[in-house]
């Protein structure tokens, strides 16, 4: 399972969160965000960060140029888009060598026939709950919801996760599902995560046993 830690906002936050070992890590370069990063950390403090973790940019109705422009400055290997953005700007991104990643909002009434035009150049689908921010709401969909999704693009999981859903998450069978993207339920406050729960959420996900 893959798993993204997303919101990332403080420079020494940032480093003990690489010590937990996550697949990803989000950087939110969104200003309408209480996560908004771009004041607090530069593109130094991300080279602190292990090679091996997917340094994500998460943007929203961005243009391509800044997209392209931030993801260069700051090393990016993917991008997260969160907001209307077309399957043509998915695909112009994916040339550019950044893997890329589609965030879309459940509803119960959700046509998940809407992500097929995206299939061929996201790396993952991102499916969240809505709210009125763009991500971060720290509400969960209806998971049962997913049993509707038959495309062929892996998704993660993402919206209102928590510790306490582990049995549940650890419990959830679908062949596309490729993990899972945590945020403000694992927060001290917007932007700081609390390095003890993720350390142990992530552990309790690619252990056998929950301890």
């Amino acid at each position: 399972m893959f798993i993204k830690v997303c919101g990332i906002k403080y420079p020494a936050n940032m480093r003990a969160i690489g010590k937990t070992d996550p697949d990803l890590m989000g950087f939110i370069f969104y200003p309408g965000s209480p996560r908004f990063m771009a004041s607090h950390l530069t593109p130094e403090d991300l080279d602190m960060l292990p090679f091996d973790i997917i340094r994500t940019g998460v943007f929203v109705n961005e243009s391509i140029d800044e997209i392209i422009r931030i993801a260069k400055a700051y090393k990016l290997l993917a991008v997260q888009l969160h907001g209307s953005e077309t399957p043509e700007t998915c695909e112009i991104l994916s040339n550019e060598g950044l893997q890329v990643l589609k965030a879309f909002s459940i509803t119960d009434d959700f046509d998940f026939e809407l992500t097929s035009a995206y299939s061929s150049s996201c790396r993952f689908f991102i499916f969240d709950s809505p709210g009125k921010g763009h991500g971060g709401n720290g509400i969960p969909f209806n998971w049962e919801k997913l049993q509707s999704y038959h495309g062929e693009t892996e998704f993660l999981l993402s919206g209102g996760i928590q510790a306490e859903d582990i049995v549940e998450l650890k419990a959830l069978k679908h062949p596309k599902l490729a993990g899972f993207d945590i945020n403000s339920k694992f927060e001290i406050q917007p932007g700081e995560k609390d390095v003890k729960k993720v350390r142990r959420f992530i552990n309790n996900i690619r252990s056998s046993t929950i301890r």
